[in-house]
């Protein structure tokens, strides 16, 4: 809670601070209107969307803020990424969970994806599907090396058995 900012706006700047609800203030007496959005005090269930936007989620936040992130449309890429951002640390220890999840936002959201490609920045469905299918494959390596069965690798991360396959075949060629 922000205590010192609420209690400067109100002495110091004479403005109104009125609580909406939990985690969410408006600030009148300013030129413009304020929100103040205090995230930890966020209700998950009621403001998914903006607690989302924090660092620190658990997994299973993540999972279920990632698997609504499908079906917002073309409005999701920003989002995601705004998410992802904030979470990198989570994603990056998760391939399966994280990167998976966002490169299918991605990949499905075609309106997203045509604004970047706009923008310069190449062909971004194509780089997407590469980047999921490697990560796909990097953690389809280390599940066999722990002794995971390659059909359970392969139904886990969405690859085709023959591909887990041919991953375990190289690991075992490569010692």
């Amino acid at each position: 809670m922000p205590r010192k900012l609420l209690k400067y706006l109100k002495s110091e700047l004479t403005c109104g601070v009125n609580k909406y609800s939990d985690g969410i203030y408006y600030i009148t007496g300013e030129r413009m209107p304020v929100q103040l959005l205090v995230s930890k005090a966020l209700s998950e269930e009621e403001n998914l969307w903006l607690h989302a936007l924090r660092g620190g989620l658990e997994k299973a936040t993540l999972n279920r803020v990632l698997s609504k992130g499908k079906s917002i449309g073309s409005g999701a890429g920003a989002y995601v990424h705004a998410v992802v951002e904030a979470n990198r640390k989570l994603i990056e220890g998760d391939e399966k969970m994280g990167v998976r999840n966002v490169a299918e936002i991605l990949v499905g959201n075609s309106a997203f994806v045509d604004e970047l490609e706009k923008l310069g920045y190449g062909d971004v469905r194509v780089a997407a599907e590469e980047a999921a299918e490697e990560v796909a494959e990097r953690a389809a390596e280390r599940a066999l090396k722990r002794g995971a069965k390659p059909d359970d690798v392969a139904y886990d991360l969405d690859l085709p058995l023959s591909k887990v396959l041919e991953i375990q075949e190289n690991l075992s060629e490569n010692g």
